[in-house]
């Protein structure tokens, strides 16, 4: 478990996670960060549940979670996300809660849920969407929350 949580951190070094590679839950909440370099959690792929909710993110780059193939939950609300790159969760097989409420998102790419059949629960809330993108909830057949 690793917590960094409540604090005023607005920058995250690549690599700083390289040396766990067993951990199952990272909480950066409630934070100053803008942006998370790419890469940054190539090494944790054991990775289940990472918190990154109240923060100042805006975007987030492409190819984040592509080692990360264990994610069951990631919470990004609160934050001022008002893009996510197409292809974002496609290694994210195991992803059964995500949360995306509370961001300035406009438009989500069509496909993006297409990897996470196992998704349960998509929070979407308190955005700028006019339309879901292609795919849900054709792609998500064990949604039960949206």
């Amino acid at each position: 478990m690793g917590s960094l949580r409540s604090n005023k951190l607005v920058h995250l070094p690549a690599g700083l996670f390289d040396a766990t590679t067993e951990l199952e839950f990272l909480s950066l909440r409630s934070n100053k960060l803008v942006h998370l370099p790419a890469g940054l959690f190539d090494a944790t792929t054991e990775l289940e549940f990472l918190v990154l909710w109240d923060n100042k993110l805006v975007d987030l780059p492409a190819g984040l979670f592509d080692a990360t193939t264990n994610l069951r939950k990631v919470d990004l609300f609160w934050n001022k996300l008002v893009r996510i790159p197409a292809g974002l969760f496609d290694a994210t097989t195991e992803l059964i809660h995500l949360d995306l409420g509370y961001n300035q998102l406009v438009h989500l790419p069509d496909g993006l849920f297409k990897a996470t059949t196992k998704l349960q629960k998509l929070f979407l809330h308190f955005n700028n969407l006019r339309y879901l993108p292609s795919g849900v909830p054709q792609d998500t057949p064990d949604l039960e929350a949206l």
